[in-house]
């Protein structure tokens, strides 16, 4: 029988610091809309009991793509146009800017039937309050799969969450309208939906759809994290379960962990619970009880002295850190449980942590691959752990192949056709996983220099990749990298987070581990008339790629440095010495060689004749691209890359003080050959950090 995850009445976002693993159909993107902060949840189909708290639900399914709320329908005011008549049809695009007007047409982001402000279009209703109908109508054995929506993240994240919702299968599932404008859209898609009753005032201000922008840590950001918990009281008023589960847990919630005491193929909750645990607020799930009933109002009263826990300045995981110390305990253990249930609030509410290995985080997936280690099913992952904003999470459920954006939409048409490369990776210095383990020969600053100069050799052939993009106006894609130690935010251990036991060194690099990922998404400024477009590495294997695109990546066109034969039949000369030689290849397939080291210019003026496909893909980038030869060009290219790449940190305080080295170390994107030392430079704020190896 099929497994859907336990089936979440409260999936909600929050506790994100500052800043591939599984099978596929398992996994399910429930992105943040709001009051989720972007969590991407991980369904697993499969056959069997599963483990003991988890009831089956769900069904399998497929997954025709969904519709996606355009930002111009969700600006203030603007009223949606008629549903689509095929739900899922994609006709529905995201990514224009919240502040886009309405009535825009498909292409710019807006309603395809017609756009907002269709002429004599009516406003539909909304999505109404939530009744006990429409609970009982949309659960299934009793539970809904709840998500919050609203303006400021819905066109970004929303049709990624319905896509793996759908694709597993579950149709228990309610989407909370925070706003109007949202509410009005997703009764328009025909979405089942209520409308979040406003919240009472809290102290200081409600910051409502305005203010200091969606971020983490921003006014905004925290008004949305605690949004689910008025949500999720409301569906248990109706007797609604927020989690179905087979053992008498009432309240069930995620860790900000990597480190788990339980055996490898223990599905179950996490061992010895305690509320001195560092609890995510991101995913948890809690059980309704009879209406009336002493039990009932047990849980109720637990979310209520959770919301008294808010104030102008916090988020929803401060809030229930403080409701942890403060309320809920002292605990006691739940006898015959292996010490994975305690009854909390006087003893009324039983609860329990969920297993670290199936609700990861960024890290324990992309990095540890907790799931794999432990031989558990991962149910769901939580975008945090990482650095970032929106586009940031974007760029990771992409990469994991957990997007659905619409086939028509411009991430599937990507402007002037694309262009790979293959990476030469950095070997792995023998033993290097146990370095800096006891015992061993080479301690941390070894295990560092290894990873920043291989992160740097690494950036140094995506300079060459970087410029012939721009050169050829086309989109990037960018290659999987390598990484020796991993970036935080607080010192590591032996490469790792402190408390990690279980990562195997190297990994493949996670995306905010090497790029600034908001700067490599904003619109960056042209370098000749170009500008800057990337798509992840998992772009290139998507299963969701449309047949054309595919194709174009089967029957990609070759660019290679040699000495091509201007004679030859079909080569193509400029002049200046310069020309393009056509070769075939097996299969039908077609090789541009061109003359080596050629700037940039020269480059697009050759190639600019030449057949090159939807899909070009060279074979040794740093050989072909030399830099642009206009001053003008270069500058431009310079300062372009100087916003690109990420800070990797942290050493300990103890190295920093014995060793005299700063915290961190900026990466820096430089041609191949660079001289490579190890240099500070002096940043903001007077501290000093290492520059990269190039200087």
């Amino acid at each position: 029988m099929a497994h859907a995850p336990p089936a979440a009445g409260a999936l909600a976002g929050g506790g994100q610091r500052r800043p591939r693993g599984a099978p596929r159909r398992p996994l399910l993107a429930a992105a943040a809309l709001a009051a989720l902060a972007v969590v991407a949840l991980v369904l697993r189909q499969s056959s069997g009991a599963g483990p003991a708290w988890l009831r089956s639900q769900g069904q399998t399914g497929g997954g025709a793509p969904p519709p996606a709320l355009s930002a111009a329908a969700l600006t203030s005011g603007a009223a949606p146009a008629a549903a689509p008549a095929a739900a899922g049809s994609g006709d529905l695009l995201p990514g224009a800017p919240i502040d886009a007007p309405p009535g825009r047409g498909d292409a710019a982001g807006g309603l395809a039937p017609g756009g907002a402000g269709a002429a004599g279009a009516a406003p539909p209703p909304g999505c109404g309050p939530l009744t006990a109908a429409k609970a009982a109508a949309a659960a299934r054995d009793g539970t809904v799969l709840l998500a919050v929506a609203d303006r400021l993240t819905a066109p970004a994240l929303l049709h990624h969450w319905l896509g793996n919702v759908r694709a597993a299968g579950i149709t228990y599932f309610l989407v909370a309208a925070a706003d109007d404008a949202t509410d009005a859209a997703l009764a328009a898609l025909g979405l089942p939906c209520f409308r979040l009753a406003e919240p009472q005032q809290r102290p200081g201000r409600w910051h409502g759809g305005g203010g200091d922008g969606y971020a983490w840590g921003s006014g905004q950001w925290k008004d949305a994290t605690w949004r689910k918990v008025p949500a999720a009281a409301a569906l248990l008023e109706l007797g609604v379960n927020a989690l179905v589960s087979d053992i008498d847990a009432d309240f069930l919630i995620s860790l900000d962990a990597h480190h788990t005491t339980k055996a490898p193929g223990d599905p179950g909750l996490e061992l010895g619970f305690t509320l001195g645990r560092l609890m995510n607020t991101g995913v948890w799930f809690s059980r309704a009880k009879p209406p009336g009933t002493h039990a009932g109002a047990a849980m109720l009263h637990l979310l209520q002295q959770w919301l008294s826990m808010r104030h102008a300045h916090n988020h929803d995981q401060e809030g229930f850190k403080a409701l942890a110390a403060t309320v809920l305990g002292p605990f006691a253990a739940v006898p015959g449980d292996d010490s994975r249930l305690g009854r909390v609030l006087g003893g009324t509410v039983v609860m329990g942590q969920l297993p670290l290995s199936s609700f990861l985080h960024s890290y324990s997936f992309g990095v540890m691959q907790l799931h794999r280690a432990q031989g558990t099913p991962p149910y769901a992952v939580h975008l945090v752990f990482g650095y970032g904003g929106l586009a940031s999470k974007v760029y990771k459920l992409r990469d994991a192949h957990l997007g659905w954006d619409p086939p028509g939409s411009e991430y599937y048409a990507p402007p002037g056709g694309l262009l790979s490369f293959d990476l030469d990776l950095p070997p792995v210095p023998p033993g290097f996983s146990g370095w800096a383990r006891d015992g061993a020969a080479r301690g941390e600053e070894d295990m560092e220099v290894v990873h920043a100069r291989a992160v740097d050799d690494q950036l140094s052939q995506l300079w060459h990749a970087l410029g012939l993009a721009l050169a050829l106006n086309r989109t990037l894609v960018l290659p999987r990298m390598r990484c020796f130690c991993v970036r935080g935010w607080f010192a590591n251990e032996a490469c790792r987070l402190p408390g990690d036991a279980r990562s195997v060194l190297p990994f493949d690099c996670p995306g905010d581990h090497v790029y600034d990922l908001d700067a490599l998404a904003a619109p960056a400024p042209a370098v000749g008339g170009a500008a800057l477009r990337v798509r992840p590495p998992g772009f290139a294997t998507d299963p969701r790629l449309p047949a054309r695109l595919a194709a174009a990546r089967d029957a990609r066109v070759e660019l290679a440095p040699g000495r091509p034969d201007c004679a030859a039949a079909g080569a193509a000369p400029l002049g200046r010495g310069a020309c393009v030689e056509q070769q075939a290849l097996p299969g039908g397939r077609r090789r541009l060689v061109v003359p080596p080291a050629l700037s940039g210019e020269l480059l697009g003026e050759l190639l600019a004749a030449q057949p090159t496909g939807d899909w070009l893909h060279v074979a040794n980038v740093s050989t072909v691209f030399a830099g642009f030869a206009d001053p003008g060009h270069a500058a431009a290219f310079a300062a372009l890359l100087d916003k690109l790449p990420a800070e990797w940190c942290c050493r300990s305080a103890a190295r920093i003080a014995a060793a005299g080295v700063p915290d961190g170390h900026l990466h820096a994107i430089r041609p191949t050959g660079s001289p490579q030392r190890a240099c500070a430079r002096r940043v903001g704020g007077g501290g000093e950090r290492v520059h990269s190896f190039f200087c």
